[in-house]
């Protein structure tokens, strides 16, 4: 009994812990990025120009993203 009292006890502890770390996140989980919708004839590079940042950290912020197939109506996360 007494063991299943301190595992009830630790995972109500990270679980709270976990939603007190990933309040306020923004959609993409991490503040000062937008979600932003894929379009006909977007591309990776194309984008990351757009936004002012690098092919790498545009990689860096969307790792599910395969630059050379992107799907219209995917979501990326960009900076604000």
């Amino acid at each position: 009994m007494q063991l299943l009292n301190l595992f009830l006890l630790v995972t109500l502890t990270l679980t709270l812990l976990f939603l007190f770390l990933h309040r306020g996140a923004g959609p993409c989980g991490v503040d000062g990025e937008v979600l932003s919708t894929i379009r006909a004839g977007n591309t990776f590079c194309a984008i990351a120009e757009n936004t002012g940042i690098s092919v790498g950290d545009m990689r860096r912020r969307n790792p599910k993203l395969l630059c050379d197939a992107l799907t219209v109506g995917s979501n990326s996360c960009l900076p604000k």
